[in-house]
């Protein structure tokens, strides 16, 4: 299985990313073909090279990047027959949190783009998740991403450091860090972002990738040079046997309660989830002194372990829990879209087959007029076709 490490220290741009694919061996012409086969307008990639701290590097301009295309244009691209599910998935994901920032951040009804609804944003976008495909990239590991500090001056004027789309971005992902650099300089930018956090909610970032057999190393330079350090990507690209990454270490946190009621207890599982959590449940047990009560267990990665400890401490009001260490079994999985009479629904992927989520299911069925039963079993009929 290939996988991808990013060292996030210096920042992340759309730019940046495809200067480091084409580092690691990608040609440009062949994704260039690949992507004129989707977007509408004409473009070129344009290679200069350069040195950011004395290594040789190459920054990537998309020629005819400047063309304005509104959010409806952007998403059409992602209705090519030329795109896997994959990659269709990846890109409208990443544009969904792009106009969702953007329209938070603004208070607007609708999602727009603004300075960023660009064919340099769609090439960027799209140009990421088809090279990771062309590399055959199945994860990736991402160490804090950087961040800047103090204000900013953008097309809106100066404003906070991060930008509030960069920040608000990052909100959706539970898998990638950041750190906060002194510098007043955009590290990371929406676009950066938004890939990122796309690839994480799509199952294919990870934090625990321990060790790998490197294959080549190459470096995404940006197009700004910032004197205090150097804005380079860094990215090793190597393989690991599929066991190294099935079998995870977990932590496993558990209390025992019996004086708090069904209301105080009923938001506990999905807090625990909004946590960071990788799953919650509550067992009925016989406690002490033959009283009723409950068993309250969570399974969190071993970076959320001591903030989830205290958490339950402080949600709880125990005094005491217990918490181990095990072994869990992943398989790795990716999220695609489906779609059925109009409805969208997310499947989640693995070697063993396709599975629905619930959720959408539940959307469609109550849309459509029909059982989840039989919306799941239409779904499974026109699979088979």
């Amino acid at each position: 299985m290939n996988v991808l490490r990013l060292n996030g220290a210096g920042g992340i741009s759309g730019d940046m990313f495809l200067s480091l694919v084409f580092s690691l061996g990608l040609e440009p012409d062949r994704l260039q073909a690949c992507l004129g086969a989707v977007v509408p307008f004409p473009f070129s990639f344009v290679l200069t090279p350069q040195r950011r701290s004395s290594v040789a590097v190459k920054t990537v301009t998309v020629v005819g990047g400047d063309r304005s295309m509104t959010l409806a244009e952007m998403r059409e691209c992602a209705s090519s027959e030329v795109l896997s599910p994959q990659v269709r998935s990846l890109y409208l994901d990443a544009l969904d949190l792009l106009g969702e920032a953007e329209a938070r951040v603004h208070g607007a009804g609708e999602a727009a783009l603004h300075e960023l609804g660009t064919l340099d944003t769609v090439v960027d976008l799209l140009g990421a998740f088809i090279a990771l495909e062309l590399l055959e990239v199945s994860m990736l590991s991402v160490t804090d991403v950087a961040l800047g500090s103090g204000v900013v001056t953008m097309a809106h004027g100066a404003l906070p450091n991060p930008g509030p789309a960069v920040a608000m971005i990052f909100t959706n992902s539970q898998r990638i860090r950041v750190t906060f650099r002194p510098e007043e300089f955009e590290w990371t930018t929406p676009t950066g972002a938004s890939l990122l956090v796309a690839l994480d909610r799509a199952g294919m970032v990870t934090q625990e990738l321990s060790s790998f057999s490197v294959a080549s190393v190459g470096y995404g330079a940006g197009e700004r040079e910032n004197p205090i350090g150097p804005n380079l990507l860094q990215g090793l690209l190597g393989s690991v046997p599929v066991s190294n990454v099935l079998v995870r270490e977990v932590a496993v946190l558990s209390v025992h309660l019996d004086d708090l009621s069904g209301e105080l207890l009923g938001g506990l599982v999905d807090e625990a989830h909004n946590r960071g959590a990788l799953d919650a449940w509550i067992s009925m047990v016989i406690g002490k002194k033959g009283r009723p009560g409950y068993e309250v267990t969570i399974l969190a990665s071993t970076e959320m372990e001591e903030e989830l400890v205290q958490w339950l401490h402080r949600r709880t009001a125990s005094p005491g829990l217990r918490y181990r260490r095990e072994q869990r079994s992943v398989v790795d999985a990716q999220m695609r879209r489906s779609e059925f009479e109009g409805r969208e629904i997310r499947l989640k992927s693995t070697i063993y087959g396709e599975k629905p989520e619930f959720e959408d299911l539940k959307a469609a069925a109550d849309a459509l007029g029909l059982s989840v039963v039989e919306l799941h079993r239409r779904l499974q009929v026109r699979d088979l076709r």
